[in-house]
């Protein structure tokens, strides 16, 4: 069975305010897999005021992050809602800022971890390894009324397969669809999947804008139906860490 993440309401009520070099930040919890040092899926909600810049920085586990809402940008790159952004361990990225209406976006990680590891106060944590960043094609999320005119079902490519797993990919789905193969790689650290527009059954339970759900490597795929007004969903195959990185760190 896939682990499925929490209804609107109760990741709302996990809502709390993070001080980051003295900006307020608001992060909520949608899936929570645990706190396992090797698996525990992990999808979280970061909500950026207008303008707030959140430094440069890394985090020790791969990740993708999905905007939901506003615009801003990575760096140079520009974001907007539907942009996929994947950042391997140990791999610096940003700063992120927040445009004129402030950004919201999904963390996602197949392992728990907290924070982040600015470039310049933590230099001494940084490993020796493969660094990567991936910017996807945009998936605008699609409005309801545009969900229930689907002629067709389909599947974009935002982030194409890549040789260690990673892919990102959003499907449209009519009304009523099922949605097969959502598989996680043999080798991967997993498949999420989160849905961007409309809603889905999930072996019987319904999921809604913004839920998730994560697959792990070798598990069935889950029976995944449209909703009455048709569904979004990006389905996000997230890698294992390097082997670089899951020796001890040196001494």
């Amino acid at each position: 069975m896939p682990l499925i993440g929490h209804t609107p309401d109760a990741a709302r009520a996990t809502r709390r305010a993070v001080v980051v070099d003295g900006d307020t930040y608001w992060r909520s919890e949608w899936l929570d897999g645990g706190r396992d040092p090797l698996h525990s899926p992990t999808v979280f909600l970061v909500e950026q005021s207008p303008g707030v810049s959140l430094r440069t920085h890394f985090h020790r586990n791969n990740q993708f992050q999905v905007v939901v809402r506003g615009d801003g940008r990575i760096g140079p790159h520009p974001l907007r809602a539907g942009a996929i952004h994947y950042a391997g361990a140990y791999s610096g990225y940003g700063p992120i800022v927040a445009g004129a209406d402030g950004i919201a976006y999904f963390t996602i990680r197949a392992v728990y971890e907290t924070g982040s590891l600015t470039m310049n106060e933590h230099r001494d944590a940084m490993r020796r390894g493969p660094k990567r960043q991936l910017y996807g094609r945009p998936m605008t999320p699609l409005a309801d009324e545009t969900l229930a005119l689907l002629c067709d079902s389909a599947c974009d490519s935002a982030i194409a397969a890549q040789p260690d797993g990673v892919e990102a990919r959003v499907h449209r789905l009519r009304p009523q669809d099922r949605l097969d193969g959502l598989i996680a790689p043999t080798g991967s650290a997993g498949l999420f999947g989160l849905l961007l527009a409309g809603a889905v059954s999930v072996e019987g339970q319904e999921l809604t804008r913004w839920q998730s759900l994560y697959v792990a490597p070798g598990e069935p795929a889950p029976a995944v139906t449209a909703g009455s007004a048709g569904a979004q969903i990006a389905c996000l195959t997230i890698a294992p860490l390097p082997l670089n990185y899951r020796q001890p760190a040196p001494a």
